[in-house]
């Protein structure tokens, strides 16, 4: 019991160092604007995320609202790019011209597939619920998904920023991120850690098992 205890109190600490690090002066003498941080947290719509810079130590590019895409897009690297769902054909026009081919789709519609089949791109269904409690298995096969599909490759859910945000997590933790920087990032992006706590938490313990 003390031991499964211990660990459920590193994860709180982990959540508190994802959107306080800044604050203690994890880096000496570097600056971060932590109310921002918080802000996007929140999950707020309509208001892009802070672009990546020295100051948050972050590598993200904010690619800003496509035609046809719910809410912004978010280029993490060449092989990965998150956002909003389709709302017409013109976001898989928007999807082609970026050169995406493959789609991981946590919500879909069979008109979605439709659009982006008729531009040549393959959609693949990574649907889970709202803060859902993964296996490990789930977790796992989610990044070998990610990482063995034709790149570039973009996943969204709804509006981009929760579940989408989350399978954002575990594709740096599967290239090699430490979870305190993946988690920081999340938050920057407008993803809410109380809102996924327990999807969060799944995906920790299968990357991050003794923190």
């Amino acid at each position: 019991m003390f031991v499964v205890r211990l660990y459920q109190l590193r994860l709180v600490l982990l959540f508190f160092l994802a959107l306080n690090i800044g604050s203690q002066g994890a880096r000496a003498g570097e600056a971060c604007d932590w109310d921002s941080v918080t802000s996007y947290e929140s999950g707020y719509r309509g208001v892009l995320p802070p672009g990546a810079d020295d100051w948050n130590h972050q590598s993200y590019e904010v690619l800003g609202k496509k035609d046809g895409l719910k809410n912004w897009l978010i280029r993490y690297d060449d092989h990965f790019y998150r956002g909003g769902e389709l709302e017409n054909a013109d976001g898989a026009r928007s999807l082609a011209d970026l050169g995406i081919k493959t789609v991981f789709a946590i919500t879909s519609l069979d008109k979605e597939r439709q659009w982006l089949e008729s531009q040549g791109i393959k959609v693949v269904d990574l649907s889970f619920d709202k803060n859902a409690n993964l296996s490990q298995h789930d977790v796992r096969h989610i990044a070998e998904q990610l990482n063995t599909s034709s790149a570039p490759a973009y996943i969204h859910c709804v509006g981009g920023t929760q579940r989408g945000g989350v399978v954002g997590v575990i594709y740096r933790l599967s290239q090699g991120w430490e979870p305190d920087q993946s988690l920081l990032e999340f938050a920057y992006l407008g993803g809410s850690l109380k809102a996924n706590s327990e999807t969060i938490k799944s995906v920790l313990q299968t990357y991050a098992p003794n923190r």
